[in-house]
């Protein structure tokens, strides 16, 4: 067998297995094996020894077993191929700051039992984008989209203030009636964040109760479009528009107007900045759409400029418009719902916790009492952020 002789050159322990857990039988029988041995999990035992490395996601149950029996390092070796399990933060780091070596296997993103149904780029709906791309173009997507997280005033900046701008408008709301819903809550306050500093449209964190007009020309508002098709993404992901359109036609139509409203967004901020490449939208200042639009014409006039002294292959033009939709996407997809879910575990952790709660209290009292001394109202990102612990 081929993967088992591969295996061996390594000289890395390995281990034997029929399915590795990105098969498409394995994860067919996933649900099958969960219920049968829902009892034994419950043991601490993490899963039995013949099944454990094609369970989905086996290590969360396993806690380290694995690795205390076989090493930091590991293959999992099967006829379709193989997988290295590793619980070295320093090979991870290596692994990560080696993209050119260590791609990324294209096809993984796919839900493999959906992959007649999905395409294999499952997270390229506008096509490629700084998460999937691989060695030039991945540099490439990088310069666009890596400034607006600089420490500079930005995204994160902007982040910050929304944060402290829509968490006071809910606090204040809990000081009248304590939430019944905290999932609900946590979710519409992220889409409110996400909203501005993505986009620069500021929503207010209680408005998804609320019934908003629908502009001109369109079936369904910014704020509706964007709630359902954070709602759906995962249907929106996995399955083709024809697929889409007969098994669920509200998030077809959520994600086809979302689309024309970013669109018009991005067609609106390149004008205002063809007219002025400096051009802040005072209430929005450092929203992603607007610093990415902004990155890919500067692109454009650096290009344009050094013409004469461009290397052949060289990539000519900024983003289009597929592209910075990409990248939009994909971090509405990264931010949303991952935030918003930790943040419930967080708040469910605190509440278990006194002694966190306690040190969370006393970090935030250091953070303004230092504020106070300088004489500043309010804590910043760009001051106060460095030196938060928690």
């Amino acid at each position: 067998m081929l993967s088992l002789l591969l295996a061996r050159k390594t000289t890395l322990p390995y281990i034997i297995t029929p399915l590795l857990e990105t098969e498409v039988l394995a994860l067919l029988v996933n649900p099958l094996l969960r219920y049968v041995y829902h009892g034994y999990l419950d043991r601490g035992k993490g899963w039995p020894r013949w099944c454990r490395f094609f369970i989905k996601d086996w290590a969360w149950e396993d806690k380290r077993q694995a690795h205390d029996n076989l090493g930091d390092v590991f293959l999992c070796v099967s006829p379709e191929g193989i997988i290295c399990y590793s619980a070295d933060a320093t090979m991870g780091w290596d692994v990560m700051n080696r993209r050119h070596t260590f791609t990324e296997p294209r096809d993984k993103y796919a839900f493999a039992f959906l992959k007649l149904l999905s395409s294999p780029e499952i997270l390229e709906p506008y096509g490629m984008n700084v998460a999937t791309a691989e060695g030039k173009t991945y540099q490439f997507h990088v310069r666009i989209t890596a400034p607006p997280f600089d420490d500079h005033p930005g995204v994160n900046s902007l982040v910050w203030r929304e944060t402290v701008h829509q968490t006071k408008r809910l606090t204040e709301a809990w000081t009248k009636a304590p939430p019944t819903e905290i999932q609900k809550v946590v979710n519409a306050l992220m889409l409110a964040i996400i909203s501005l500093a993505g986009f620069g449209r500021r929503l207010e964190w209680s408005q998804d109760s609320q019934i908003e007009d629908n502009p001109a020309g369109y079936q369904l508002s910014f704020l509706h479009a964007l709630q359902d098709t954070l709602r759906f993404m995962v249907p929106i992901l996995l399955f083709p528009r024809w697929v889409l359109r007969v098994i669920l036609n509200k998030a077809t139509l959520a994600h086809a107007q979302l689309d024309r409203h970013l669109r018009d967004i991005i067609r609106d901020q390149k004008a205002k900045l063809s007219a002025d490449i400096n051009h802040i939208d005072k209430e929005s200042r450092g929203n992603l759409l607007t610093a990415v639009v902004r990155a890919s014409m500067l692109f454009d006039s650096e290009q344009l400029s050094a013409k004469s002294s461009r290397h052949p292959g060289e990539r000519k033009q900024g983003f289009t418009e597929d592209e910075i939709m990409g990248n939009l996407f994909i971090c509405l997809l990264a931010g949303y719902e991952t935030t918003a879910n930790a943040i419930i575990y967080w708040l469910a952790a605190l509440a278990l916790y006194q002694d966190i709660q306690d040190q969370v209290i006393e970090e935030i009292d250091r953070a303004y009492a230092r504020a106070q001394s300088a004489n500043l109202s309010e804590l910043t990102y760009e001051e106060d952020f460095e030196f938060l612990d928690l």
